[in-house]
């Protein structure tokens, strides 16, 4: 499968090996059916990103890197150890939210993107190009909640939640995406290469963020700061 999955370039070989060792831990940790949620992000997050035939970064050509897997599956991993040692259902919730977030995320960025709508950067309120990281659009904001409402979902239908418990996932995997959206305009790396802004480049073109704070970091802070909330409020 990894193999297959490499070829059709939604990953790239180290991407593939991280998908193996998450795959393999969550086997392990909770169950083989618990699979179903990062398979969907993966299969809805690779699919909605080849609408956009025109790639903003050079990763994207060869698909997800092993960073990127782990970026948006590590907080579900860790996650995954508690409801080992303890069978609660509150840490399978906070597996679903982890990828209600990254989904909802996924779909905002892509479906904005390709449709090219008005996009508002939050950190300057001014437009920016569909696809820039801390922008937001109104269709990429609905197509969030749309993602964040299919990853709960598959949890109800997984785990067997409560509707209240799934419209409070809901809402706050898709609070994760906003989440993401805020620090990805206030603290990643912005840079101004021949007029345009984009979000790979050197030092010296950097003109806000912080260099070492990519798209990946950003998913990562947003990830794990969704599974303390969740520790606290679900």
């Amino acid at each position: 499968m990894g193999y297959l999955l490499v070829r059709q370039r939604w990953l790239t070989k180290g991407g593939a090996i991280a998908m193996v060792i998450m795959a393999t831990w969550i086997v392990f940790f909770i169950n083989p059916m618990a699979l179903i949620l990062p398979l969907v992000f993966l299969v809805l997050g690779s699919l909605s990103s080849k609408l956009n035939k025109k790639v903003l970064f050079k990763s994207e050509k060869e698909g997800r890197t092993a960073k990127q897997v782990l970026a948006n599956g590590l907080a579900a991993m860790i996650i995954a150890v508690p409801y080992f040692l303890t069978f609660e259902e509150q840490y399978l919730k906070i597996f679903t939210l982890v990828f209600a977030t990254s989904l909802s995320d996924t779909l905002s960025s892509e479906i904005g993107r390709y449709f090219k709508g008005k996009t508002i950067d939050l950190r300057t309120l001014r437009l920016v190009s569909p696809g820039i990281s801390g922008g937001i659009s109104v269709l990429g904001t609905i197509a969030g909640l749309i993602g964040a409402f299919i990853a709960t979902g598959i949890g109800f239908w997984l785990f067997g939640f409560s509707l209240i418990s799934m419209m409070h996932i809901t809402m706050l995997g898709f609070g994760g995406m906003l989440l993401d959206s805020f620090l990805g305009a206030f603290l990643q790396a912005k840079y101004m290469i021949h007029g345009m802004l984009l979000e790979e480049g050197r030092n010296d073109q950097l003109v806000y963020g912080y260099h070492w704070i990519d798209n990946s970091m950003v998913n990562f802070l947003s990830t794990s700061a969704i599974l303390l909330t969740g520790l606290l409020v679900l």
